[in-house]
């Protein structure tokens, strides 16, 4: 009886938000860095390149398809069968929480993501350049501290063992809250050392092969 109404344990409780967080974010970072320079050398620029455009067009139609299939299941239901699935709407919602990171992933790469450029206008080029690369710190650290407040609230959730659809429970199907500004805080460090370059702001067609 005394074990029955204790939260389900915490997966990694061993890593507490905070500094130690930050502190393997930091290390898994750097790896990732570094994994990008092999992947570079090994497939060349250009192809690695491509290749993770193909990626997330790929995962943005997948998202932006089951959104479009939980809406138009969930119209058929209601007009002709006059019933309904309680599962589509929190499945549709959510969906779009993961299709906002994913875009936002995608735009900060090609570094067409909502910034404030007027100070940038008034610099040369070489300037320009070093203050993209300090703004990218800064931005990554930002992501990084919204990174450690995704995990506090998702060891939260997790505790509080809510099921959002079909079984899954909340704290899963928001993982991307982590997960995106993890990711985020990679990409702008990618643009502070490695800058944006030609070759990452084209955008090849969906199904294109990666030559």
């Amino acid at each position: 009886m005394q074990g029955m109404n204790s939260a389900p344990p915490v997966p990694l409780a061993w890593l507490h938000p905070g500094v130690p967080f930050l502190l393997v974010l930091t290390g898994l970072t750097g790896a990732a860095l570094l994994l990008r320079v092999l992947a570079v050398r090994k497939l060349g620029h250009q192809r690695f390149i491509r290749s993770c455009r193909v990626l997330e067009q790929w995962s943005l139609m997948v998202l932006f398809l089951g959104i479009l299939l939980a809406s138009m299941l969930q119209i058929f239901m209601r007009n002709v069968l006059h019933t309904g699935f309680l599962w589509t709407e929190p499945m549709a919602r959510y969906l779009v929480l993961w299709i906002a990171f994913v875009g936002a992933l995608t735009a900060t790469s090609r570094a067409r993501h909502l910034a404030i450029d007027i100070v940038a206008l008034f610099l040369s080029p070489r300037r320009r350049t070093l203050l993209q690369r300090i703004v990218s710190v800064i931005a990554a650290g930002i992501c990084a501290v919204l990174a450690n407040g995704a995990y506090t609230y998702l060891r939260q959730e997790y505790g509080f063992g809510k099921e959002a659809f079909l079984g899954l429970r909340t704290w899963l199907v928001q993982s991307i809250l982590l997960f995106g500004f993890c990711l985020l805080t990679y990409r702008f460090l990618v643009t502070a050392f490695f800058g944006i370059t030609t070759d990452e702001n084209e955008m090849p067609a969906v199904g294109e092969r990666v030559l």
